[in-house]
């Protein structure tokens, strides 16, 4: 009996060392991934006449790199610990950002970068969505069309990579 009360006392011991049971219980997902289509801008065309540059950085950046995409998604946090969405990558743009959209006391709407990324709290799901939270694409590297789809990943600290397909439509 006592070796076998040693042998259970090792194993809640090596247990309690690798974080304990439960802990990694459940999944992180992404899902229902989608984009707007995007027309790259036409060469000498002035950013003022796109009418979609909603980007004001002072040194004029956005409009040098044309009209910017962007990506929505569901984030669903199904585990019993929180998660960081770190970044995401794609082949589509050259430079790839997670913003929210916060709007200030006269109203205005500004997109805020978000260099820490976005926490996932355990058991909840984040949105990324119109007026909110999304991932600016920016440098279009192609048109997207509605029908179109892409590959993006979203690189969570400790979930890792998931590669998901974008697909481009109306809404």
């Amino acid at each position: 009996m006592k070796k076998f009360l040693g042998i259970l006392g090792f194993l809640l011991v090596a247990l309690t060392a690798c974080g304990g049971a439960g802990e990694s219980e459940g999944t992180l997902e992404v899902r229902d991934a989608w984009s707007r289509p995007v027309q790259q801008m036409a060469m000498g065309m002035d950013a003022g006449e796109s009418g979609e540059m909603s980007h004001n950085h002072e040194d004029g950046e956005m409009a040098a790199m044309g009209t910017p995409g962007v990506i929505f998604a569901t984030i669903v946090n199904e585990t019993n610990t929180a998660d960081r969405l770190l970044r995401v990558e794609t082949d589509v743009a050259e430079r790839v950002e997670i913003h929210r959209t916060e709007v200030d006391a006269n109203g205005v709407a500004k997109m805020m970068p978000q260099p820490n990324g976005v926490e996932i709290p355990a058991g909840e799901t984040v949105r990324f969505e119109p007026g909110g939270y999304h991932v600016m694409l920016m440098g279009m590297q192609r048109d997207l069309q509605v029908g179109d789809t892409f590959e993006a990943t979203f690189v969570f600290e400790k979930a890792g990579s998931i590669t998901v397909t974008v697909e481009v439509r109306e809404q």
